[in-house]
This record gives structure tokens, C-alpha cells and sequence, in this order.
């Protein structure tokens, strides 16, 4: 049984090893070159509209979020080649990416482009969601929150904006979803989504914020005290002049 382990363990560690090594690093070169160009294809699109639309007026809101779209690309891809151990490189390009999709399928001229591109322009927060919730988590979903949240992102991407596409009436949403326009129905359902919306952000609020909390409460004490006992005169010769139970005691 010991002998199984101890093989494990050493597979598992020259797996990893060969994960870093920069024999591996330089064989996938293509693969990383193919992904900066991709990316950077993906901002010259999605902001290519602006310029092709002269007619139509610049939303500085929607130009704001295809460059940050091209920073978490950029930023992405640098994470995830030095780390690809670490989940949130990927998380954090596919977000990047996710952003260029519906603006670069808008620019196509056909029935699906179109279509895609209006049920995938909220496919991002699939990718930013996680990579919020789990940034000192490596990007792994470890809690029931974090699933849950996750799970409401795709309740909303997969299932509400494919059926709010199947009774929309209006003619700026047309698409191959159609199948029986009802105002009433979208509405509704419209109605669904924003309030999904909205609680997704506030969800993830709170549970940062309780993260915060229940991490913050047993180390908040002992650095003030470290911090107010550097600043005491002679605190660092003191401190070092005094046996091991006393400092024990003045940590408490």
C-alpha cells in the first residue's frame, strides 16, 4: 500500500514537473501565439463596429467594455501560460474573449451570427462570476455558494436569453429562436432577467463580504498590537531581551 502511494505521489509530482518544464512551454508556442493573435483580432473586431456604423451614435459604455475585454484577454493569457496550474488565467481570458464574441458575430451578415450574437452577448459574466468568487481559491469552485451563483449565470445565459428570444416581438431581437412573438410573455420573462441579473452581482457581494469578515476578525488584533508595538521605543530591543513565554503571553 505504501509502495502504491509513494508511486502516486512521484507520478503525480513529474506531471507536474513536466507541466512547468520549458521543453513543454516551447512545444505549445504555436498554441499561445494562435491565442494573442485571436485576441487580438477579437478587440480590432468588436471595436471595428464603431468604425464600419458611422452613422450610429458611440455608446462609450460599450467601448469601455470591449477594452476590457482586451485587458482580461491580454492579462489572461500571461496569467495562465505562467500559472497553468492556476485556474484564474483561464477563467479570466475566457472572459476576455467571451466579450468579442456577440460584438464580432454582430459584424456577420447571416441568420446564425445573428442569432448567436444576441444569445451569447452576456456570456462573459459565465467566466467572470467564477473567476471573482474564486480568486483565492485558484479558480476552483469549493463552496455552495459558489455553485449556486455560478449555477444562476447559467440559468441566465442558457435558458432565460435563448427563451426570452423565443416570444420577443421586437424586430431588433429577431432571430432563428422565434417562434411565437407574445409581448406579454417577453415581458415577463424580461422581467426574470433583469431581476437575475441585478441578484447575481449583489449575491457575490455578500459573500465576499463575509469571506472579508470571517478572514479579517483573528488577524485584525494581533497586527494592531504588532503594529503598535513597533512603534513603542526600544519595542524591537525589548521584545528580543524577553523569554519566549512573555512574548507568547503579549501576543494573546
Amino acid at each position: 500500500m505504501t509502495e502504491l502511494a509513494l508511486r502516486a505521489r512521484s507520478a503525480a509530482g513529474l506531471r507536474l514537473v513536466r507541466r512547468f518544464s520549458p521543453v513543454v512551454m516551447k512545444a505549445n508556442r504555436a498554441f499561445w501565439v494562435a491565442l494573442w493573435v485571436a485576441a487580438a483580432a477579437g478587440t480590432a473586431g468588436s471595436l471595428a463596429l464603431f468604425v464600419v456604423q458611422r452613422n450610429l451614435p458611440v455608446d462609450p459604455v460599450q467601448v469601455v467594455l470591449r477594452l476590457v475585454g482586451a485587458s482580461f484577454a491580454a492579462c489572461g493569457l500571461v496569467a495562465w501560460r505562467r500559472r497553468p496550474d492556476n485556474r484564474s488565467g483561464l477563467l479570466m481570458t475566457l472572459a476576455g474573449f467571451a466579450v468579442f464574441l456577440a460584438p464580432v458575430l454582430g459584424l456577420l451578415d447571416h441568420p446564425v451570427a445573428r442569432t448567436l450574437a444576441l444569445w451569447l452577448s452576456d456570456l462573459w459574466l459565465l467566466f467572470f462570476v467564477p473567476l471573482v468568487l474564486t480568486l483565492l481559491a485558484g479558480g476552483r469552485l469549493r463552496t455552495w455558494a459558489d455553485r449556486l451563483i455560478t449555477g444562476a449565470v447559467l440559468v441566465l445565459v442558457a435558458v432565460l436569453a435563448p427563451l426570452h428570444l423565443v416570444f420577443t416581438p421586437n424586430p431588433l431581437e429577431a432571430s432563428l429562436f422565434l417562434l411565437t412573438p407574445d409581448a406579454g410573455v417577453a415581458a415577463a420573462i424580461d422581467v426574470l432577467r433583469r431581476i437575475t441579473f441585478v441578484a447575481i452581482p449583489v449575491a457575490t457581494a455578500v459573500v465576499l463580504a463575509v469571506r472579508w469578515r470571517r478572514a479579517s476578525v483573528p488577524h485584525r488584533l494581533p497586527r494592531a498590537r504588532r503594529v503598535r508595538r513597533r512603534r513603542r521605543p526600544g519595542g524591537h530591543r525589548a521584545a528580543r531581551g524577553r523569554p519566549l513565554g512573555d512574548l507568547r503571553g503579549a501576543g494573546r
